[in-house]
């Protein structure tokens, strides 16, 4: 019995295998953000499913990709404000799915940039 209780506190500890991360490098930009243009809501998403809740299948769930996922719903979007990073398990029979979602607002600075390409040439 002992023996047992050790195998399934073994088997358990070593069921994560990803980490939510870190984003620092995309969630700070230098420019002035009030002339941005939101685009609308973003998210992403990034999973790794665990047959028998033991055996990982695919790469670990990373926040990088879920934010470049979120990145790449509009065009031209440059930054995401306003954003939240959650850790989510799905636990179906036989199965779950370990999640990292990302969302927040896409913003671009692309419309602002050409209004100040246009005033710069009209003096």
């Amino acid at each position: 019995m002992r023996t047992l209780l050790l195998l399934i506190a073994c088997a358990l500890a070593g069921c994560q295998s990803g980490h939510l991360g870190s984003f620092a490098d995309h969630s700070y930009t230098s420019r002035e953000t009030a002339g941005s243009t939101a685009l609308g809501p973003a998210s992403g998403i990034a999973c790794q499913r665990y047959w028998l809740y033991l055996i990982p299948a695919g790469e670990a769930p990373s926040t990088q990709t879920a934010l470049a996922e979120a990145l790449a719903q509009h065009p031209n979007t440059d930054f995401l404000a306003n954003v939240t990073v959650e850790s989510r398990a799905s636990v179906h029979f036989g199965y779950l799915d370990d999640c990292i979602l990302v969302e927040g607002e896409a913003r671009s600075f692309a419309k602002n940039e050409a209004k100040l390409d246009r005033e710069s040439e009209a003096h």
